[in-house]
């Protein structure tokens, strides 16, 4: 099966997310849905739910240099991680 992702701007709050639904219930006053956590905000909620999905995309790492260690395998493999983990982030962010 084919795999997709989506990045968006990270929302403050329910209210302010595009995938949350808003809709007037029988007072007129405006609730909102997730279709992804297991509750209905009002207005008043002004805060990221705890079983929100979306999660906040991880910075780029830095390499560390020790100039003692330069012979080292597992620095030489550290580095080659780290080349891989920032090149996939600038492709998912380009």
């Amino acid at each position: 099966m084919d795999k997709s992702y989506l990045i968006i701007d990270t929302p403050k709050n329910c209210r302010t997310c595009p995938l949350c639904v808003g809709y007037k219930d029988k007072d007129y006053s405006i609730e909102y849905w997730c279709p992804f956590v297991p509750a209905i905000f009002d207005e008043s909620y002004d805060e990221k739910s705890e079983y929100c999905p979306l999660k906040k995309m991880p910075n780029k790492r830095e390499k560390e240099y020790n100039p003692e260690d330069l012979c080292d395998v597992a620095d030489w493999y550290d580095d080659g991680f780290i080349d891989g983990f920032n090149d996939c982030l600038d492709t998912l962010m380009d």
